[in-house]
């Protein structure tokens, strides 16, 4: 059984090969199946803003079409250690942190318990929903201030894959994955 820091690097290594085009290409595929999903039903969403040069899914577009839709968005700031939740608009101004990561320069902290939606950056899970990040373990902390209904949803341009991925006790797994080809439930049920 291969170590999550082993696993890691295999898939950040497979996803820094793709190209701009292929990464602007799979980020499209990933948010057309969310519009056609029932996920868009829900109106506040919390969404990772992506990291270009680590080759991140393209969340952009996705942010612009439920803004257009009158859906309510929080996006991520790093305060001490933890993600915090902040209110995002068209008007938002964004400035990059030490991680090269864009955050809102200006604007008010949400109630973590009012999201109903967090999309979740991985490199790779496995077929239980066990996922694997950069390792510092940012999102296992926010989401244990969520509420416990809301929905934890990886993008990401790989399936899951078979060998199981030994979680911690602070490991919160996902309910589903969107990948360009399709939505993988973790949970027993699920329409899309």
């Amino acid at each position: 059984m291969k170590v999550k820091a082993e696993v890691r690097l295999e898939f950040t290594k497979k996803r820094m090969n793709f190209s701009e085009k292929e990464i602007l290409e799979m980020s499209e595929q990933i948010i057309n199946q969310i519009k056609e999903s029932s996920i868009i039903n829900h109106s506040y969403f919390h969404i990772f803003l992506p990291i270009i040069e680590k080759n991140e899914v393209n969340t952009f577009p996705l942010i612009d079409f439920l803004l257009y839709n009158k859906k309510k968005i929080a996006i991520p700031k790093i305060e001490d250690n933890e993600i915090e939740s902040y209110e995002f608009d068209f008007q938002t101004v964004l400035e990059k942190n030490k991680w090269n990561i864009l955050e809102p320069k200006y604007s008010n902290k949400t109630n973590n318990k009012d999201l109903e939606v967090v999309f979740i950056p991985l490199i790779i899970c496995d077929f239980k929903g066990n996922r694997i990040g950069y390792g510092k373990g940012f999102y296992d902390k926010f989401l244990a201030k969520c509420s416990k209904s809301i929905l934890k949803i990886g993008l990401n341009f790989f399936e899951p894959i078979l060998e199981e991925i030994i979680n911690e006790k602070h490991d919160i797994t996902l309910d589903y994955l969107v990948t360009p080809s399709r939505i993988v439930s973790f949970l027993p049920k699920f329409e899309k």
